[in-house]
């Protein structure tokens, strides 16, 4: 609906191994390498303490938020300036939309696939305690973002 051109990979990296799941994730997007401009990895939020929905001119949200990683414990490193630059840049932008939207970024010593590209982005969305619909909402929030983003 914003015209981007999307690859939505539904491959399953998880069921087979957790614990492997980001090399195999890694496989899955190799073939895209070079083909893509932005690369998304999209997850349910697993982080516990935290409010669930924001509410916003009478309609209710999910928090979301970007995870960063910097690789400290691997040989190739993730692009973490770059893709911290972009997801501070987001933040911003969905925040801009709906108050409060975006949680603060968080930095992982971890490398999440980030080392494909400066502009790697795992989002956290949602929490098995949301209601879909609030998570929903915020999707179409994430996406008008990213439009007012680059058409800027």
């Amino acid at each position: 609906e914003k015209g981007f051109a999307v690859i939505h990979d539904k491959t399953d990296n998880v069921s087979e191994s957790f614990s492997n799941a980001y090399q195999k994730s890694y496989d899955t997007i190799k073939q895209y390498i070079g083909t893509v401009d932005i690369y998304i990895d999209l997850h349910r939020d697993a982080y516990y303490g935290q409010d669930r929905d924001v509410a916003f001119s009478g309609e209710v949200y999910s928090h979301i938020c970007f995870v960063v990683a910097n690789g400290q414990n691997y040989s190739q490193k993730p692009n973490w300036k770059e893709n911290y630059a972009l997801a501070l840049s987001l933040t911003e932008q969905v925040n801009s939309i709906v108050p409060d939207m975006a949680n603060d970024i968080i930095f992982k010593s971890a490398r999440y696939n980030q080392h494909v590209s400066t502009s790697s982005l795992l989002i956290e969305m949602g929490h098995e305690e949301n209601d879909i619909e609030a998570v929903k909402r915020s999707a179409k929030i994430v996406a008008q973002a990213f439009a007012e983003f680059y058409s800027a």
